[in-house]
């Protein structure tokens, strides 16, 4: 039989298959400690886990230092020297961090445990609040950006809009590459001095690319955006009209919001574009707003199909009779906020004084609200 080494040191022992069962304790401290150091960003820069459990293993300490392990500043609790533990002990308040009663006396294990348990805690229990929230929509047909008498004047439009304080604004007669308004990207433009993201639907294409429609402009993000072209009765002087539909996000509650032209010269026509309107709200479940020139009053046969579907703004929060056309000579109101679903409420609704279009602008604030997730 071949002699042992002079020495009983385990390091010089020839090596050799060890027994399951002695290798399945060395296993649980190794998981135990790995996933304390994934849970905790890592051990403090000095620290060597992997020699500490050889170490402990083997009741030797490590022979060779190794480079500390850079980590985030705000995940470190540096422990002054003349209290850093021995080799080995450091494996085993690891270990005892994960058992459950066991006391850690290392305040640099201790404290990183106790901190990763709180925002666990916190990111995992998720509580529902109720969020109320003030929403200023317009509506307002811009004309292609054109002032009466004054031609193209988007400045003047950005300025009148701005005044207004809103939050969402809904276009109408919007042009984007048209040469009739020097090739202008109308939306975009209006957005960019406005503070606020653009949506754009067109319904009208000609060559040249040329695109001449309605737009979305908000302050909250919009999360997506859809056109819907409505029914086209074909006749003179008909144009396609469609249904602009944007959802943004008011501090975590989603939004429906709708801009749409209802066509001037057909009741049909007219009839026929609030009827597919009324199917695309009946089938939206979130709080909406729809806002645009209808070219219909109030009474009118349109605006009463489009009461099955939603209410009208107006009466419950504006005063007086709320005339929108012409803009220069107020005669009727043909111009509209309407809302629907549940969560939002007309809080104050008005004309703001502004003459650039033939069409003044219809302006209303909303109480929105809706349950979120806080966790």
């Amino acid at each position: 039989m071949p002699s042992l080494p002079p020495t009983d040191d385990p390091r010089h022992l020839a090596p050799g298959p060890r027994p399951l069962l002695t290798l399945l304790p060395v296993a649980a401290v190794l998981a135990s400690v790995a996933l304390v150091l994934a849970l905790t960003g890592g051990l403090p820069p000095g620290d060597d886990g992997g020699a500490d459990l050889r170490a402990a293993e083997a009741g030797t300490t490590p022979t060779a230092p190794v480079a500390a392990t850079t980590r985030p500043t705000q995940d470190v609790l540096e422990a002054p020297a003349a209290i850093e533990p021995a080799p080995g002990q450091r494996a085993r308040q690891l270990r005892a961090a994960l058992e459950p009663g066991t006391a850690v006396p290392d305040r640099q294990t201790a404290l990183p445990v106790r901190r990763l348990a709180r925002q666990v805690e916190e990111r995992t229990t998720c509580q529902p609040e109720t969020v109320e929230r003030e929403l200023t929509v317009l509506s307002y047909n811009i004309k292609s950006g054109f002032a009466s008498g004054r031609g193209l004047q988007l400045d003047d439009y950005a300025r009148a809009i701005a005044a207004t304080a809103a939050d969402v604004v809904l276009l109408q007669e919007v042009d984007r590459n048209r040469a009739f308004s020097r090739r202008t990207d109308q939306p975009g433009i209006l957005g960019a001095q406005l503070g606020m993201q653009n949506a754009f639907g067109a319904n009208v294409l000609r060559s040249g690319g040329s695109q001449y429609g309605t737009a979305i402009l908000s302050r909250f993000p919009i999360e997506e955006s859809a056109n819907r072209l409505l029914p086209f009765l074909p006749g003179k002087g008909m144009q396609q009209r469609g249904l602009l539909h944007a959802t943004i996000d008011v501090d975590g509650v989603p939004v429906s919001l709708y801009s749409t032209h209802l066509q001037n010269r057909s009741e049909p026509s007219r009839m026929a574009q609030a009827r597919a309107i009324n199917q695309v709200m009946a089938a939206d479940p979130l709080p909406k707003v729809l806002g645009g020139d209808m070219n219909a009053h109030p009474t009118s046969a349109p605006m009463r199909t489009l009461a099955a579907t939603m209410v009208d703004s107006w009466p419950s929060s504006g005063a007086g009779p709320g005339f929108t056309h012409p803009s220069v000579n107020l005669r009727g109101r043909i111009d509209y906020l309407l809302h629907g679903g549940s969560g939002i409420t007309p809080l104050a609704s008005s004309v703001p004084a502004v003459t650039l279009s033939d069409h003044r602008p219809v302006r209303t604030t909303y109480q929105v609200q809706g349950v979120v997730e806080t966790c």
